[in-house]
């Protein structure tokens, strides 16, 4: 848990210490020098967890898809009259093949159960509004299928009015506060010809978000 905890915190750079090392080689690697080396040799972060529980032999190898590494296995020694042999790290190349092959297949039926997901959600949503008598019920449906395609919990849709304001039309869990602080805010002119999607990472760096950084923080959102 300290260890997750630590790489939550610190992810490992490409090229940062021994994991880090073998993802950018793509060579994998045995050290049987010691806790002193591989402590010296881990990344920063991690200095601290290794001095107090040593770590006296170390073996890594690629995750290797299509000729992509897209990660690492590790495995190690705490005991220092244990150590590694180089038919062992032979052995874990070949778990290390099988287990890339076992994720990259896990991660394309994901994507698949995703794009499905998305297809079906979108298809209904198109349904709902070609259907629809009244324009609340189209809103319904968007905010439905947005919830639904981007798991969140927080959506609304502003319509522009006679004077090229943004106003809320529909929402869904936005505070009477938040809507009334930025009511009437829009990213694009209403003669916008190709209008781009807005994706602020963070409120607190985006200049032009600056001026509703309080109702933002506010409602929690960053």
């Amino acid at each position: 848990q300290q260890l997750r905890a630590i790489c939550d915190r610190s992810p490992i750079e490409l090229g940062e210490g021994i994991t880090g090392a073998v993802a950018q080689s793509g060579e994998s690697t045995l050290v049987n020098s010691g806790a002193s080396e591989i402590a010296a040799r881990a990344a920063p972060a991690y200095h601290a967890f290794i001095e107090r529980y040593p770590t006296y032999a170390m073996m890594v190898a690629p995750l290797r898809t299509r000729d992509r590494i897209t990660g690492t296995v590790t495995v190690s020694r705490v005991r220092a009259n244990e150590t590694y042999a180089a038919a062992d790290l032979g052995v874990l190349d070949m778990l290390a093949e099988r287990a890339a092959s076992a994720i990259e297949n896990a991660r394309l039926h994901r994507d698949n159960v995703i794009a499905r997901g998305h297809a079906e959600r979108l298809y209904r949503f198109a349904n709902a509004a070609a259907s629809a008598d009244k324009l609340e019920d189209v809103l319904k449906a968007a905010l439905d299928a947005i919830e639904g395609m981007l798991g969140t919990d927080r959506a609304a849709v502003l319509l522009l009015d006679d004077t090229g304001a943004m106003r809320f039309r529909a929402w869904r869990r936005l505070s009477d506060e938040y809507r009334c602080a930025v009511d009437g805010h829009s990213p694009w002119p209403r003669d916008a010809a190709a209008p781009r999607p807005v994706l602020v990472e963070d409120i607190d760096s985006d200049p032009a978000m600056q001026p509703y950084l309080a109702a933002l923080r506010a409602e929690q959102i960053r």
